[in-house]
């Protein structure tokens, strides 16, 4: 058995290499297993010459099959090779594909074993779509534009969102009203992971947009909420309020607010943080430590707590 997965190594894309250090060196190989991802730096050559070599009798007669990917639009000299059947993979990247492109080597896929799916596309375009119907995760890597549809019936044509347990935003473009709506769409996550400005466009005082978030405030389930970029004392104060389940939240924090946003999460005169007993406060100089058990103490926040410094980020336990 042997899996690979590795990348911009031309000289691991070149089948004939393979072929004769198998025949020579791995008689008794059962499962050739490879994802690798490169860009084609010869001349006159495409992503497609390159990867046909795995299209010989050597390898169908073993039933080892492979297909491909362009992980850039309008890119012929960049892709992704993986094998298909008979292996299943759990974790799988969707990227955007030449709606004419016509390849050789593209085998029809089962999708039934993906539970993870990373959408790193920027673009997605209906006729390339597949349906992964047992995805319980979803990432999504850029703020991609869709052929007609919007975007949340783009996703539901691809996965059932009802059934995620976990969503990760990894695009800061990716407005934040579009995350509100497919938070109604997708009442069972309980693990949240953001990376953008929450406030950023998006006009909070709107009528619809109230009603949007009292919604999704009552019916959501999320315990678990990562925040990569800086927030401010209001964004925190509009996740609390959206998220009212929260337990454990781990955010980048505006550095001069960091106090006043401890006191808001810790303050007993609201109800929203009742759930919350851990919260760590990432990429933060070491002198908040002692800042932050001098307003504890002097505030007389917590009780019964324990707070530590780890690699450049704050935890406080209660």
């Amino acid at each position: 058995m042997l899996r690979l997965t590795t990348g911009y190594n031309e000289k691991c894309l070149n089948g004939k290499r393979w072929q004769q250090l198998i025949m020579s060196y791995m008689p008794y190989l059962r499962i050739f297993d490879i994802n690798h991802q490169d860009y084609i730096e010869k001349k006159n050559f495409t992503y497609h010459h390159i990867i046909n070599q795995f299209n010989s009798s050597f390898w169908t007669e073993k039933k080892w099959f492979f297909t491909h990917q362009h992980d850039q639009k309008k890119q012929s000299t960049s892709g992704i090779l993986y094998s298909t059947a008979p292996y299943r993979r759990k974790d799988y990247s969707y990227y955007w594909e030449p709606v004419n492109t016509k390849c050789s080597n593209i085998q029809k896929e089962n999708f039934n074993s993906v539970k993870h799916l990373r959408i790193a596309s920027e673009e997605i375009v209906n006729d390339c779509l597949n349906y992964f119907p047992n995805v319980n995760e979803l990432s999504i890597e850029n703020k991609f534009t869709t052929s007609g549809d919007s975007i949340i019936a783009t996703l539901r044509r691809m996965i059932s969102l009802r059934q995620l347990t976990k969503l990760v935003i990894e695009s800061h473009l990716f407005p934040m009203k579009d995350i509100i709506n497919l938070l109604l769409l997708t009442p069972n996550v309980h693990t949240l992971s953001l990376n953008l400005y929450i406030l950023d466009y998006f006009n909070i005082n709107s009528n619809r947009q109230k009603k949007i978030c009292q919604y999704v405030s009552k019916k959501n389930k999320i315990q678990n909420l990562i925040l990569n970029q800086k927030c401010s004392l209001t964004e925190i104060q509009f996740i609390v309020y959206l998220l009212p389940r929260l337990k454990c939240l781990k955010a980048q924090m505006e550095r001069k607010e960091i106090g006043q946003i401890i006191r808001f999460l810790l303050s007993k005169t609201h109800n929203r943080t009742r759930n919350l007993f851990y919260l760590c406060i990432l990429e933060v100089p070491k002198v908040c430590l002692t800042e932050t058990k001098v307003l504890i103490e002097s505030k007389n926040l917590l009780n019964d707590y324990s707070i530590k410094y780890i690699d450049r980020d704050l935890h406080l336990w209660w």
